[in-house]
């Protein structure tokens, strides 16, 4: 059903945005290491 692929969509979304979100902390907590700055 519609409200089936919806709920797997929503999970899928929330563990994406989750895993995006610590990528980011674990970017900003290290040193960086781009140049020009």
């Amino acid at each position: 059903m519609v409200i089936d692929i919806l709920i797997e969509a929503g999970v899928l979304i929330l563990v994406l945005t989750a895993l995006a979100l610590t990528c980011l902390v674990l970017a900003n907590a290290r040193p960086p290491r781009g140049p020009g700055r």
